[in-house]
């Protein structure tokens, strides 16, 4: 059984944990700036680029742990999953940035880009804590 205010505790804990990824890891004005500093970090430790998404570990953590298998919620898993893979592979694909410098560095990125996945995320996990904590 989920009541309203535990669900409304999960959904603020998990959006507090976007906000700090979105504060911690997008620094950078531009995209090729951005993606330097995730191989910065990443260079430095694995665990620590993990940790960086610890939105993603808490995600994972309240599927497995309260056994929510919301469409929506796993749904937010997977995006996030995919938002990190496409980063890792950026990282392992720094010779290849070199090629297109001039064209990354010409896109920039505001603060409403960089915060529209996280939004996202917050969202479907929002809409199925929701109907777990309604239908419960």
């Amino acid at each position: 059984m989920l009541d309203l205010y535990t669900a409304i505790l999960i959904v603020i804990i998990y959006a507090m944990l976007e906000i700090f990824e979105i504060i911690k890891t997008s620094k950078g004005d531009n995209l090729y700036e951005y993606i330097l500093n995730n191989i910065k970090v990443y260079r430095l430790s694995y665990l620590k680029f993990l940790f960086n998404h610890i939105s993603f570990i808490y995600l994972l953590f309240i599927i497995f742990m309260f056994e929510f298998y919301q469409t929506s919620i796993i749904l937010a898993a997977i995006c996030k999953f995919l938002d990190i893979a496409t980063k890792l592979y950026f990282v392992n694909k720094i010779d290849y940035l070199e090629h297109i410098k001039p064209y990354l560095r010409e896109i920039k990125l505001t603060l409403l880009i960089k915060s529209i996945n996280p939004m996202i995320y917050i969202l479907l996990f929002s809409f199925g804590i929701y109907s777990i904590a309604k239908y419960s």
